[in-house]
C-alpha cells in the first residue's frame, strides 16, 4: 500500500467532495472537514481518473476503472475511503504496468475540470438584445438610456370604462338581430311533417339507386343477372 501523502489525501479530498453544495463548483484546495467522513463514490472516481490522465483508452480505459472500483471498495460499501483509493491506486499502476509514483504524480498533479454549458455570446444574439435598435411599440417599452424595461409605463393606457356602454350596446343590437334572423329562418322553414313528405316523395335513396342493378352500365351491367343476382366468373372477362 501507498505511504501516506499528504497531497495524495488533499487530491482525493478536493476530487470526493467536488460539486457538493459546501464545496462551490471552481474553489480550489479540499474542503475543510474531517477525513473520516470523506468517500469518494464510482463517478468521481472515474472523474479523478479521466482528469488525471489516467485514462488513456488503451492500457487502462473506463472499464477498468469500474473494475478497480469494485475491487478495492469495502464488501457492502458503495464509496471508497482513503485507505481503499491508496489500494486503487496501486491496482491502476498494475494494469498500466508503470510505477505507482507515476500514478501517484498524475492525481497529485490535476485538478477537477468543470465540464458544463456556458453561455455563448455573438454577433445575432447582441443584435436581437440591444434595445436601441427596437423600432414602433418595442422601442416605447425601454428606456433609451439604460435599455432597461419601463414596465406598466411602457404600455398604452388602457380605455376607459366609459366606453363600456357603447361595447354593450353594440353586443346587444348584434343579438336582437341575431334572433330576427333566427325567426325568419324557421318562418321560412316548412313544418316537420312537410320536411318527411317532400323528402319521400323525391324518389329512392342515393343507397337504394347505388345498388340497384338496373341502372348500373358497361362492365359493372355485364357482371349481374337481370333478376340482379351476380354472375361470378362468367361475368368477368
Amino acid at each position: 500500500m501507498l505511504k501516506n501523502n499528504a497531497e495524495l489525501r488533499a487530491a482525493f479530498e478536493e476530487f470526493s467532495s467536488f460539486g457538493a453544495s459546501r464545496h462551490p463548483i471552481g474553489s480550489p484546495g479540499p474542503v475543510p472537514h474531517h477525513a473520516q467522513s470523506i468517500a469518494m463514490d464510482s463517478s468521481k472516481f472515474a472523474k479523478l481518473c479521466r482528469d488525471s490522465g489516467l485514462i488513456d483508452n488503451e492500457t487502462f480505459t473506463l472499464i477498468d476503472c469500474d473494475i478497480v472500483f469494485s475491487k478495492c471498495k469495502k464488501v457492502g460499501k458503495r464509496k471508497l475511503e482513503y485507505d481503499d483509493f491508496r489500494r486503487a491506486l496501486a491496482e491502476i499502476a498494475d494494469i498500466r504496468q508503470c510505477h505507482v509514483s507515476h500514478v501517484v504524480a498524475l492525481v497529485v498533479s490535476a485538478a477537477p475540470e468543470i465540464n458544463g454549458t456556458l453561455p455563448h455570446a455573438d454577433e445575432l444574439i447582441d443584435k436581437l438584445t440591444d434595445t436601441s435598435l427596437y423600432t414602433g411599440m418595442h422601442r416605447a417599452r425601454f428606456d433609451p438610456v439604460t435599455g432597461q424595461g419601463r414596465g406598466l409605463a411602457g404600455r398604452e393606457t388602457i380605455s376607459p370604462t366609459a366606453d363600456l356602454s357603447a361595447i354593450v350596446s353594440r353586443h346587444n343590437s348584434a343579438t336582437t338581430l341575431g334572433s330576427k334572423a333566427s325567426a325568419a329562418n324557421r318562418a321560412l322553414s316548412p313544418p316537420p311533417h312537410e320536411r318527411t313528405a317532400a323528402s319521400s316523395s323525391a324518389g329512392p335513396s342515393v343507397f337504394d339507386r347505388l345498388n340497384n342493378v338496373k341502372s348500373f352500365t358497361g362492365t359493372h351491367k355485364h357482371r349481374f343477372n337481370s333478376d340482379g343476382t351476380g354472375r361470378g366468373k362468367a361475368g368477368r372477362d
